[in-house]
């Protein structure tokens, strides 16, 4: 599956497009005005120069939940000390 992480401008005509990345961590383009697509794998050159060319996206991703604290443990209670 796809997600959206940014755009940016076709590398052939200049439109600005969506910038995908794939569940493997693959970064790809597909500009529907000129019909260019560029692809680059995590970790190779064509990766790096497709994300210089990208606008990050301005979508603010939701802030998880706290989680709550655990109560602290209960003293326990004192016993008397008999001195005889």
């Amino acid at each position: 599956m796809k997600r959206q992480i940014g755009t940016g401008p076709c590398l052939a005509c200049g439109e600005t497009i969506p910038y995908k990345e794939a569940d493997s961590g693959a970064l790809s383009v597909c500009c529907p005005w000129c019909d260019f697509s560029g692809y680059g794998r995590q970790g190779t050159q064509a990766r790096k120069i497709l994300e210089s060319k990208m606008n990050p996206a301005t979508k603010i991703e939701p802030t998880p939940e706290p989680t709550p604290a655990k109560p602290a443990p209960a003293a326990k209670p004192k016993t008397a000390t008999i001195f005889g």
